[in-house]
């Protein structure tokens, strides 16, 4: 829904802001099933594959994401990664790169 431009390896991220979107530049989310769910200690969910989320903590808290592949998954989206992944550690993929940011003079910095 609305899938940014930056690179994250692994996974997949969307240019919306939940806490400050604009409706007409991200026409999707006005016909979205949204789903609110608080979970307790000890409660995990289960999010279908492809299905988008977004996740705020309530207080300090330690969230653990655990993905399986199908071989057709492993090899059109792992690979994929880890190629850009490769070529970015090499200076040649230099495209909007989630771990890059502009430094406060203005300086493309890495972390």
């Amino acid at each position: 829904m609305h899938v940014s431009k930056k690179f994250e390896p692994k996974i997949g991220l969307s240019e919306i802001d939940f806490d400050n979107y604009d409706k007409d530049k991200h026409p999707l989310i006005q016909n979205a099933d949204i789903y609110y769910v608080v979970l307790g200690p000890g409660e995990m969910l289960f999010n279908p594959k492809n299905w988008w989320h977004c996740v705020y903590s309530t207080n300090a808290s330690i969230s653990v994401n655990c993905m399986s592949y199908t071989n057709y998954d492993f090899i059109e989206g792992k690979l994929k990664s880890n190629w850009k992944i490769l070529l970015h550690k090499h200076g040649l993929y230099v495209k909007d790169y989630v771990c890059h940011y502009i430094d406060d003079n203005g300086k493309r910095m890495r972390r």
